[in-house]
């Protein structure tokens, strides 16, 4: 896969994603009031998170494998995804009363000169063994991706923990097993149309920074060793951009005053007494 065809199939990807979930917000917008719809956006919106996230990794991890580079040119978390391998296949064979797996395993310890490669099928959609989003695709899963692949996690994306946690990943689970999404039980997040709209431009931000990474890291060769200063420099850049984008985002919706909250808090105390 050349250079080109990646940043291609990842701007295909992540674009008929945020048509979905623009359409819908539209039609939420000219039907504020129809709570179905909202809860819909908040599924959708989370499906398209988890879906970009394992799509845009495996593809990033299937294009350096496809070069065939040697270990000893590469970041060491290439190192560590084969011996994560041999050892999921040691396990499989652990209660065998032959030794050879254990004995391939011992030599494969040493992989300066071995190639990468991994086998990854791009459209087996529930295959889990190269990249796992655990189907709850949290702040925590997320950081484990980043070390799979080898991009740097952000300090700006320890921001938006409860973003991605309470907002997203809780409410979407809500929805899927029949509860309730009260302003009343989490007051930083209700499942109004300007709450799931600044959730919105949040996710859809960091799944752009992804993309915009990714096809940074394969057309510069972040993936080589020797690149490492460079790549250095790169991500302290990409750090300022993504808080830039976060602060843009956060003036765009100004939190409510002091005194409008406390009502806010002794008006939803008085409808519970």
């Amino acid at each position: 896969m050349k250079v080109v065809e990646f940043e291609e199939t990842l701007d295909k990807d992540i674009g008929w994603r945020k048509k979905e979930i623009s359409d819908l917000y539209l039609l939420a917008q000219n039907n504020n009031t129809n709570e179905a719809l909202l809860k819909s956006l908040i599924l959708l919106l989370y499906a398209h998170w988890e879906g970009f996230i394992k799509n845009s990794s495996k593809l990033y991890l299937k294009y350096v494998s496809d070069k065939r580079i040697k270990l000893k040119r590469l970041e060491t978390n290439f190192h560590a995804i084969l011996i994560k391998n041999d050892i999921k296949n040691l396990t499989s064979t652990a209660n065998s009363d032959s030794i050879e797996s254990e004995l391939k395993f011992i030599s494969s310890l040493n992989k300066s000169n071995k190639k990468f490669k991994i086998k990854i099928d791009m459209d087996d959609l529930k295959e889990s063994l190269v990249i796992n989003t655990e189907h709850n695709l949290s702040e925590k899963v997320l950081r484990r991706i980043f070390a799979f692949t080898g991009l740097k996690y952000k300090s700006s994306l320890e921001t938006k923990k409860e973003c991605i946690n309470s907002h997203l990943l809780a409410s979407r689970n809500a929805i899927a097993h029949g509860d309730a999404i009260d302003g009343t039980t989490r007051r930083d997040f209700s499942l109004s149309l300007e709450d799931i709209n600044k959730l919105k431009h949040i996710i859809l931000a960091i799944m752009d920074s992804i993309k915009e990474e990714f096809s940074d890291y394969a057309s510069k060769e972040f993936y080589l060793i020797n690149k490492k200063l460079e790549k250095e420099r790169y991500e302290q850049e990409r750090e300022r951009l993504l808080k830039e984008e976060f602060k843009r985002i956060e003036d765009a919706f100004p939190k409510e005053n002091a005194f409008l909250s406390l009502i806010q808090l002794i008006y939803n105390y008085l409808q519970r007494s």
